[in-house]
């Protein structure tokens, strides 16, 4: 035999504790129902506990898994499916005690331990803290997202040139690309110091206002929407904090709803409309995505922009801009239009034109602003 590899344990062996104890990779020796027989020194460290407050204990009910009865549960039928002989691989959230309170993911794999006879004489668990890496597979699957949400409403604005169309696109793809799970378009009517609900899809079971009050300097905003419509800035809460305010936030996170976006849109400094985006995704919103969003908002705002100079536009050439009547060649369009249409008009029509004689004298005398009254 290779005396390199020497069948007998080392005689070194005894320091293998001393060994698992400076790992940060947290390993367990445990009864085949669960019970703690020996955990390294290190990982309870950093989770600010001491083997003593362990040993002996069943695993689920050790104080990482106190803030939740479904993990607990998830852990015990991992620890059975041991004991019957299978090897258990799966991710489990545990919480470490305060002052962190930190909420962290562990890869955990549950091996059989087995005698020289294959009797199952209990298991070894080893974990390890994958937190930060879930964290970053989190915000890049985040920004794929928002790219593609980018790119399917850049192929919209292209093609739709109707702006209500366009909006009501935007929230299905905030949905089908963005990953968003309920979006609200808001209309904002300044007269009556308002946005008015104009269209929804998803988040069945919400309720939503078919109006928010817009508030100025002055007061407090009542909803996140509001802001962003006040500051002409994106918002963003993570509902589960107080601030800034979330209208209905309570029934929001009853249905799993973890971060609200709203979205303003812009045009010559005002702000004409905007999004609300709701999420069940607890990723933070990073800088880069923030910047997606903004290029998404500047998008939807030049659209509506030049959906609005398009549409000022077809009006100057079909209407009068000063009394809002149809100019002549709308007219004559209209005109042939109900005669083609209308059988029942007698085969002699008349049109009777008339025109204000004089009306400089009126400016010239009153003012132009009287004289547009008049021909109003």
């Amino acid at each position: 035999m290779d005396e390199e590899y020497p069948a007998r344990a080392p005689e070194d062996a005894w320091q293998l504790p001393q060994i698992l104890d400076a790992l940060f990779i947290f390993v367990a020796l445990l009864t085949p129902d669960g019970r703690v027989r020996y955990v390294n020194e290190a990982p309870l460290r950093r989770s600010g506990l001491h083997s003593d407050a362990l040993l002996g204990q069943h695993l689920a009910e050790t104080p990482w898994f106190a803030h939740s009865d479904s993990e607990r549960e998830r852990i015990r039928r991992a620890i059975r499916r041991t004991a019957a002989g299978e090897t258990v691989q799966d991710d489990f959230n545990i919480r470490r005690p305060k002052p962190s309170g930190d909420e962290v993911t562990m890869e955990t794999t549950f091996t059989p331990l087995r005698d020289a006879r294959g009797r199952i004489r209990g298991m070894i668990v080893a974990a390890l803290d994958v937190t930060e890496r879930q964290q970053q597979r989190a915000r890049v699957d985040r920004l794929t997202r928002l790219l593609r949400m980018q790119s399917s409403i850049n192929a919209a604005v292209a093609r739709i040139r109707d702006r209500e169309e366009l909006l009501r696109e935007a929230c299905h793809l905030a949905l089908d690309s963005g990953g968003y799970h309920n979006a609200a378009l808001w209309s904002v009517e300044p007269e009556r110091h308002c946005a008015r609900l104009v269209y929804r899809t998803g988040g069945a079971g919400i309720s939503i206002p078919p109006e928010i009050p817009l508030s100025d300097e002055s007061e407090a905003d009542t909803s996140l929407t509001a802001r962003a419509l006040r500051t002409r800035a994106i918002c963003i809460s993570d509902l589960r904090q107080s601030e800034p305010p979330v209208g209905n936030r309570d029934q929001m996170l009853a249905f799993g709803y973890q971060s609200l976006t709203a979205l303003p849109l812009v045009v010559d400094g005002k702000a004409l409309a905007a999004l609300s985006l709701a999420s069940m995704d607890r990723s933070q919103i990073e800088d880069e995505h923030l910047a997606v969003l903004q290029d998404i908002g500047t998008t939807l705002s030049f659209a509506l922009h030049s959906h609005q100079l398009q549409h000022v536009a077809e009006f100057l050439q079909h209407f009068d801009p000063l009394t809002g009547l149809a100019g002549r060649t709308e007219f004559i369009e209209r005109l042939e239009r109900i005669i083609g249409e209308d059988a029942a008009l007698p085969a002699e029509r008349a049109v009777v034109t008339f025109n204000l004689q004089r009306l400089t004298h009126v400016n010239d005398s009153l003012g132009r602003n009287v004289g547009d009254g008049l021909l109003r």
